[in-house]
């Protein structure tokens, strides 16, 4: 399951930069950290202490990921870049299920933490 929704955030990652350089930009994969802008690098993934824990952290960033796309869809006028943005949140909501589901069945508590609704 990690690795089909690996794979399909990298390709999710191709079609962005794809879309952006059809804007005529570059595409640069940075982050901000303290209002500085830097390269994302491996030493940001989180890797926590067991599955449960890295469970938790992938449904906070799948979460976090389609709240920022759906902030998007509303900025952005272009129907194409809507259309792609709305396309990925529903691979995104499937992810969450996803990873809700093994955390339903392998952890504790699991609903307290983080609840099952998107």
């Amino acid at each position: 399951m990690e690795r089909s929704i690996a794979m399909e955030e990298m390709h999710h990652l191709n079609l962005l930069g794809q879309a952006i350089s059809m804007l005529g930009v570059d595409p640069k994969f940075r982050t901000l950290t303290d209002n500085i802008a830097s390269f994302w690098k491996a030493s940001y993934v989180y890797y926590g202490s067991d599955i449960c824990d890295r469970l938790s952290a992938d449904i906070a960033a799948e979460r976090s990921a389609i709240s920022q796309y759906r902030y998007h869809v509303k900025l952005i006028d272009d129907p194409h870049i809507k259309a792609l943005l709305e396309r990925i949140i529903i691979d995104e909501e499937k992810h969450l299920r996803q990873f809700i589901q093994i955390a339903n069945k392998y952890c504790i508590n699991v609903d307290s933490i983080h609840g099952c609704s998107f």
